[in-house]
């Protein structure tokens, strides 16, 4: 047995990495979609009424076309999902020819195991896989073009490059990010040796992919009629209100990506040694230019951040994979004594999630802010977006006790280099448990609750009982299913700019109510109270998440407190 994982190793490890790869996202393909997957649903529908309207260059709405053809318009998320699996491929190839064995190993091993990896294999949408598709095929032709010893085959590779840039650019215009890393990158490289003959020539290539951008996007909005210029214009004018940012909220969602992104993936970029930051060179750029388009020249507060920021997954994958590897150049070699602090770490952060939490309710966010700075982090944390997921709790405890531990450990990897290979060992535990929590939330709940299955049964019983015709959904959780029955009366957000359009609409409204409790509704506000005075027809709970549908025909007035 011995000899045989000695001879194919290789290949056994990636037959593990593709088995848990698999196992960390087919249990999320028939999540139900949420807010924005909606439209995408609606829109590339069989003979829909709203095809072209999806405000971006034409190869988005392409995409989960040939979805809803081959895998039918209740299983998009297929789509991100075989993506993600030819993603993995990429990355194991792009790593493996830059860098080497040992390294694609770690890079495929994290991208399988990272929880923003899994989320954005199940996102409907085009942030999370196929703009990193498009960007993986362009690093790869970028180096075998950069290779090529022969003047046809530079011609080839070079081509090939512009086409995963054109293709890039006419799914979305965020894709200006990788042909911005690709431009900075070889310049860099050449910066003493490029004649201005061959400046020229790169200059007119890329004016050339821009122009079939162009072309491309054009073609589009001639043949799809739909797809108004102004609709566009005026989707994408919404990213230059700088004035008026919501610095808030740009800082939470960017908040939230880290969080997604973990410890494992965010704490290698603060203790790799210099030699890493030169051979992940065109990673970093990337990533750079990422951070400074999302956070800075436009105003992506207006959006779900966290959602574009899905891109950043594939970079810091390959430099961590990268710090890893140095660090386990020569083996595993830890003694007994040294082993304890990886197992105690790692058993510690997963021991947290299951003590006593408490829910915040989602406003004012202000409670959220001092509980954080008093350092009363037993509560749960709400994650949902406008692309989903449906919504999950994680335990603030285990995050921030994660993030401060990693915080410690990368002082300790500075200062003490002898107990760096224990420290790392330590850190990649406490990643791999933190992630694993995470992916357990989202995939089934067990800790603290599940409410894709809670959202199932509540439809089941609205569905069934033919007295209940007029529905409003808390969070606009169940809409499209409501609407689909024909039951659907809108959505209800509970925040506090909403608050004088929601007296109107639930005032004026006679009917029932689904609620699936995430993020929790404050007790003491005027929304808890009128539901008090609601008949409570169906109520389930799972774990810390409760669902209700109200009958709410006589209920009270909805009054300001």
């Amino acid at each position: 047995m011995m000899t045989f994982l000695k001879k194919y190793w290789n290949s056994v490890a990636l037959a593990v990495i593709a088995i848990v790869f698999l196992c960390l996202r087919i249990p999320g393909l028939n999540q139900p979609y949420h807010q924005d997957e909606y439209k995408w649903a609606k829109i590339v529908a069989v003979n829909s009424p709203l095809a072209g309207t999806i405000p971006h260059p034409p190869l988005s709405e392409k995409t989960y076309i040939l979805a809803d053809r081959v895998f039918g318009n209740a299983h998009l998320r297929m789509m991100p999902f075989v993506l993600s699996m030819v993603n993995l491929f990429l990355v194991y190839v792009v790593v493996r020819k830059r860098y080497g064995k040992r390294v694609a190993m770690w890079a495929a091993a994290l991208f399988a195991i990272s929880y923003y990896s899994i989320l954005a294999s199940l996102m409907v949408d085009t942030d999370g896989q196929v703009l990193p598709l498009f960007f993986l095929l362009g690093v790869y032709a970028y180096d075998q073009w950069q290779e090529q010893k022969e003047k046809k085959k530079q011609i080839i590779w070079f081509v090939a490059f512009l086409c995963a840039l054109a293709l890039g650019m006419l799914t979305k215009f965020s894709f200006v990010i990788p042909v911005a890393a690709f431009i900075v990158d070889w310049a860099w490289s050449h910066r003493e040796s490029v004649s201005a003959k061959t400046r020229k020539k790169i200059l007119i290539s890329i004016g050339a992919t821009l122009v079939v951008g162009v072309v491309g996007f054009v073609a589009a909005v001639h043949f799809i009629p739909a797809l108004a210029a102004t609709q566009l214009v005026t989707y994408t004018s919404r990213f230059f209100n700088i004035a008026h940012r919501n610095v808030f909220q740009v800082m939470v969602q960017a908040l939230k990506a880290v969080m997604y992104a973990s410890p494992l993936l965010i704490a290698p970029l603060f203790v790799a040694r210099r030699d890493v930051f030169a051979k992940t060179r065109l990673w970093w750029i990337f990533l750079s230019i990422a951070l400074m388009f999302y956070l800075v020249i436009f105003d992506f507060s207006v959006g779900a951040l966290d959602r574009y920021l899905q891109a950043v997954v594939v970079p810091l994958v390959i430099m961590s994979s990268v710090f890893f590897t140095e660090v386990f150049e020569d083996g595993w070699t830890l003694t007994k004594k040294q082993i304890l602090l990886p197992i105690v770490g790692g058993l510690g952060i997963l021991a947290l999630s299951f003590l006593p939490q408490v829910i915040p309710p989602h406003h004012p966010k202000t409670d959220w802010l001092i509980r954080v700075a008093t350092l009363k982090w037993n509560f749960l944390f709400p994650f949902s977006g406008g692309s989903g997921p449906l919504g999950l709790y994680v335990s603030f405890l285990v995050i921030g006790v994660s993030f401060v531990a990693a915080v410690i450990l990368c002082i300790l990897i500075r200062k003490k280099p002898l107990a760096k290979k224990m420290l790392v060992a330590t850190l990649l535990v406490i990643g791999v448990v933190y992630n694993a929590v995470f992916a357990e939330e989202y995939l089934f709940g067990k800790i603290n609750g599940y409410a894709p299955v809670l959202l199932q049964h509540a439809l089941a019983f609205i569905s069934a009982d033919t007295s209940i015709d007029n529905v409003i959904s808390y969070n606009d959780i169940g809409s499209d299913e409501l609407t689909a029955m024909g039951k659907s009366f809108g959505r209800l957000y509970i925040d506090p700019q909403y608050d004088q359009a929601n007296l109107k609409k639930v005032n004026s409204f006679s009917g029932y109510y689904l609620v699936i409790d995430l993020p929790h509704i404050n007790q003491d506000s005027m929304y808890a109270k009128y539901f008090s005075s609601c008949t409570s027809l169906y109520h389930e709970v799972s774990q810390r998440i409760t669902s209700d549908v109200y009958d709410c025909r006589k209920a009270n007035e909805l009054k300001p407190l």
